[in-house]
């Protein structure tokens, strides 16, 4: 039996051992060229990353399933790189039915493309992700401060 949310699949992903980091990556600057059109991110916009997660036999006492990102930009002629995570004090436990998670972001006045991993960090047990959605909210203004 498959295990899903919608559609045909998700992505499975299962830690035996507590101290280890299992994750799946997905990439904005990989889908830049796909049919469909541009999947770059764009610069002074704000952003919603939206999934659902099943989990089973989660240990309670780990960091749990969560979304860990980071932004890449360019500015004369450097990379930088801006991480950001979503909170661990809110990431399910045990077994649980799908769920809705989402992450806000903003990016940068030089934002190029983002890498976000789904993870199953220093815990153990199976989750599955799924209904992956990257959808753009909108500009923002950035403000200098002093």
């Amino acid at each position: 039996k498959k295990v899903k949310h919608s559609g045909s699949c998700s992505v499975r992903i299962e830690n035996r051992a507590m101290r280890d980091i299992t994750y799946v990556s997905y990439s904005t600057e990989g889908l830049a060229k796909r049919p469909d059109g541009p999947r770059r991110i764009r610069p002074n916009r704000r952003y919603l990353l939206r999934w659902w997660v099943k989990g089973k036999d989660i240990e309670p006492t780990g960091t749990g399933p969560l979304m860990m990102m980071f932004i890449m930009s360019q500015e004369g002629g450097r990379w930088r790189r801006a991480n950001a995570c979503e909170s661990t004090a809110t990431a399910p436990k045990g077994t649980f039915d799908w769920r809705q998670r989402q992450f806000v972001f903003v990016t940068s006045p030089h934002a190029r493309w983002a890498r976000f991993t789904f993870q199953l960090r220093w815990t153990t047990g199976t989750v599955w992700y799924d209904d992956v959605e990257l959808l753009d909210r909108g500009p923002v203004v950035p403000v200098e401060t002093y």
